[in-house]
């Protein structure tokens, strides 16, 4: 699921920027692995600490699980290499 190839929709003259996808494999893995790690040290910390570190976990996971970063739509960064389907 991670590694599945990445696609930029373009209509015409006008790129469809919302909600595609925009990180590649190699970033999307990394931040899988990231956000495990994260809710990891988490966990086994406990305490106040864990809970800010299973929260701040939570993002880089969904944005890999999910390839889009709502930081790289604003500031218009592509790190997907494969241009239309």
């Amino acid at each position: 699921m991670i590694w599945e190839p990445c696609f930029f929709h373009e209509y015409g003259e006008q790129e469809v920027d919302m909600f595609t996808t925009n990180e590649g494999g190699l970033d999307r893995g990394f931040r899988v692995v990231l956000g495990l790690l994260l809710m990891l040290a988490g966990y086994v910390s406990g305490g106040t600490w864990g809970i800010v570190l299973g929260i701040v976990g939570i993002v880089p996971l969904l944005t890999g699980l999910v390839g889009w970063c709502p930081l790289y739509s604003i500031f218009h960064i592509n790190t997907c290499k494969i241009k239309g389907i």
